[in-house]
Parts: structure tokens; sequence; C-alpha cells
């Protein structure tokens, strides 16, 4: 399903395309396959490494690999929100989320707030701001900056395969355009490696998780 859905379990922050699936991709099938609705937010394109076309078009892509694995009753929206690539402010971030009226029964995961990129830690600060609002449980993730200290685990064996299928459906940012040699795929399976260590399984994500 693609677009903006009004109803939602989980709500996956993403500063860009790419951070979602890095960060969370494993966890967003598990809810897809649990039957709850996950609507996926956007804040920018990533047109500062791409064209913003060609990145949403990626993100479509990668998005349906999870939705295959989940099952074919699974609902997944899209929410492409075009703030600016490198310039995402906090506060518009939080009063969207505000604005969305989001309850304790609601889950949302973000980047973490030691994140070193500027928009990734924008995204965290706002999530934790609407946490004010209202309770609901946020699980922050990592991208390129590995949290420091973790709380929660989420085993995703069975689902690394597809995982990084999902990533490599980015394929702007796989041929040396952001950093050339760095092999982007590559690096989040190792991540996921590592943390399967620290959870007793093969591959996992790691969160520190508020409520």
């Amino acid at each position: 399903m693609e677009g903006y859905i009004n109803t939602f379990d989980i709500l996956v922050l993403a500063p860009h395309p790419d951070d979602d699936i890095i960060g969370c991709g494993g966890s967003i099938i598990q809810h897809l396959a649990a039957g709850q609705q996950v609507l996926i937010a956007y804040l920018t394109s990533g047109e500062a490494n791409g064209s913003a076309a060609e990145r949403e078009k990626e993100a479509v892509a990668a998005t349906d690999i999870l939705t295959q694995t989940a099952g074919a009753a699974c609902v997944l929206g899209r929410w492409f929100c075009h703030m600016k690539d490198g310039a995402v402010q906090a506060q518009a971030v939080a009063d969207m989320l505000r604005g969305l009226k989001l309850s304790s029964d609601q889950v949302v995961y973000a980047p973490h707030l030691y994140d070193g990129h500027g928009d990734h830690k924008a995204v965290a600060k706002a999530a934790v701001t609407a946490r004010g609002y209202a309770r609901f449980k946020v699980y922050m993730y990592e991208v390129w900056t590995p949290l420091q200290e973790v709380n929660h685990f989420v085993d995703i064996t069975s689902l690394a395969l597809r995982k990084v299928e999902s990533i490599r459906r980015h394929q702007s940012q796989l041929q040396g355009r952001v950093l050339p040699g760095r092999e982007f795929d590559v690096a989040a399976m190792a991540l996921a490696r590592f943390r399967g260590v620290a959870a007793g399984c093969k591959y996992a994500e790691a969160f520190w998780r508020l409520g």
C-alpha cells in the first residue's frame, strides 16, 4: 500500500529513505506479520544524495520487500513529508507528531539522540519532545552511529536475508556516490551480526526503548 494511512499501530520516522530499513527493517516485518498497521514517514526524500524522485522510488521498492515477506494481508503506508534534506528542524517534526494525536497504545521508531547526523538527531529530539504530549512507546534505532547503551534487542535471524535484499533496493546509495568504497548493505548486516552476538542469536536489531 502506498501513501498516508489514517489508522496505524506503528509509526517509523525515517529522516531519509533507507534509514528505516537499516535501523529497524526486520522489526517492521515482524510488526506487519503480526497484523499491526505500519506507517513510515520519510521526513526528507534524501535529495542531498540523489534525486528525490529516484530515492522515493527506491523507498517504495525497498518496503515492497517488507510487505512481500510479511504477507499479502499486511498494511503499510508510506508518507513522504518533503522536509529539506540536511535541514530538518526538531520543532517542525515535533509539531507534526503532535498533530497526529498519537496515543499510548502506539509505537514510534526514531533514530537515537546521539546519532552523528544532524537530521537524525533532530528527529530523535522531536520524538522525545512529542512523547511529553502522549506517552507512546519510542524505540530509538541505530544507523551509522552505534548506540552506546542498548536495552532492547529484536532477533531478526530469520529475516536477515530479506532485510539486506531490501537495503539493496536503494541502488543509488550502493554505487559509491555517497561514501566511495563503503558498502552500506555489508556494513548494516555486520552491525546486525554484532548485535546478534550480544542478544544470543545470529542477527539482531538493537534499540534504546523509552516507555
